[in-house]
């Protein structure tokens, strides 16, 4: 216990975990942002397809 009171003690030990939770909240931020941006390129190339076969067929 002793071990633990004299770890949180530690300001290197609070650096550690504030790094630590910055790095999952950025790691979150760049898998949403790269997901919402393939599925913007799959939505784009479903419109394109969409607009040829229409085109087509007029």
């Amino acid at each position: 216990m002793e071990l633990f009171s004299n770890l949180l003690s530690l300001p290197s030990f609070w650096l550690l975990v504030t790094g630590l939770i910055g790095l999952i909240i950025v790691l979150k931020v760049i898998r949403s942002v790269i997901g919402a941006v393939v599925g913007l390129i799959f939505t784009l190339i479903g419109a394109i397809r969409i607009y040829s076969f229409i085109s087509d067929k007029f």
